[in-house]
């Protein structure tokens, strides 16, 4: 199964992995005995190695069959190329990803309040487990201390598995799903707080388990807000890009010599902001957040071709980036006036160029 979800996505395989690291934290606590933690670390190490072996045959087979190579996608195809020499760039990196995540105004910092929720439950799961580690009658402390610090310095590294193969990728925030897995092992932790007798600790073992509780719902809050704020700015980019590309398409089918299949160039990306002020209801809340931040969702000649094919019903041919490349070289096109300018749209060579800003 692992094996398939590494085919699926790499996310699933750091999930399992950072799976694996906190529920040996959690066996620790529990009292199993070091020889059984040890056996169950070696089952979960076989079924990380099974799991590879079997994505990486049953690869090499299907792209056989099908004739295919790898995509490159996000450091898809390095699974495949991986080498042992990559190994000590590649965990610097991943250690980078682990902590920069953590950052002020990042995905779990996007609001002060759910910062706040991070940073209070950073402390109380820390907190909880030294406090449940010093409490545990477990034997040989010294041996599992020395255990708890490896398994510590493996979560990174774990995490952010597709960094050690791929040092270079860009890691966004679909790839941090196992980051979900650290607020509920702090849920679980407010479960193991030991037991006590007097009862002004049992009221703080009971208000501290407590506010880890509404912590968490706080961060659920903060971040289903925050949701919903990046699905308006996506619809809102929509409506934007709908509202020019009308307006691309009707200036262009009223010039003068225009012809369906003749090329187009639609320079620039986005509009001139002095003729066009830049206005925004959602920046402030979505810093750190990949892909919601913008206010067109085109900014190139082929998809904006593809926006007004797909969502106007109209179908332009476009100019490849090379021909684009020679006109923007032009001297007509530097004469051009931006978008909406009567003089915005202009036949250079064979190609119909609609300037959009400088």
């Amino acid at each position: 199964m692992l094996g398939v979800s590494l085919g699926i996505y790499q996310a699933y395989v750091s999930f399992t992995i950072l799976l694996c690291i906190l529920k040996l934290l959690i066996n620790i606590l529990d009292g199993k005995t070091f020889k059984e933690i040890i056996d169950k670390t070696c089952r979960y190490l076989v079924m990380g190695a099974g799991a590879y072996v079997f994505y990486y045959l049953s690869l090499k087979i299907m792209l056989k069959i099908k004739g295919v190579e790898l995509s490159s996608y996000q450091g898809v195809d390095s699974i495949e190329k991986f080498t042992l020499s990559e190994i000590p760039a590649g965990i610097i990196g991943a250690y980078k990803q682990f902590f920069s995540f953590l950052r002020l105004e990042g995905a779990l910092g996007t609001t002060g309040l759910m910062y706040v929720s991070v940073l209070g439950l950073i402390f109380l799961g820390v907190g909880i487990y030294i406090w449940s580690f010093i409490k545990s009658k477990a034997d040989k402390k010294w041996l599992r201390f020395f255990l708890v610090v490896l398994l510590l310095a493996a979560t990174p590294v774990g995490t952010t598995l597709v960094c050690v193969m791929e040092p270079t990728v860009y890691f966004h925030l679909l790839m941090r799903l196992p980051w979900t897995l650290f607020f509920v092992f702090v849920l679980a932790m407010a479960e193991k707080i030991p037991g006590v007798t007097k009862l002004i600790i049992q009221r703080v073992r009971a208000y501290v388990a407590t506010g880890i509780c509404i912590l968490t719902l706080l961060m659920v809050s903060q971040f289903a807000i925050t949701a919903n704020v990046a699905a308006f700015n996506m619809e809102q980019r929509y409506e934007k890009t709908y509202g020019l590309c009308l307006r691309l398409v009707d200036r262009l089918e009223q010039t003068e010599g225009y012809k369906f299949g003749d090329k187009v160039a639609i320079v620039g990306g986005g509009v001139d902001q002095s003729k066009y002020p830049y206005t925004d209801f959602t920046s402030s809340y979505l810093k750190g957040y990949f892909g919601v931040e913008g206010t067109l969702a085109a900014n190139d000649t082929e998809k904006f071709v593809v926006f007004c094919r797909n969502f106007l019903n109209v179908t332009i041919m476009y100019a490849d980036w090379e021909e684009q490349l020679e006109v923007i070289d032009t001297e007509e096109f530097s004469e051009m006036d931006t978008f909406p300018a009567k003089d915005s749209i202009r036949k250079i060579g064979d190609i119909w160029v609609i300037k959009l800003n400088g």
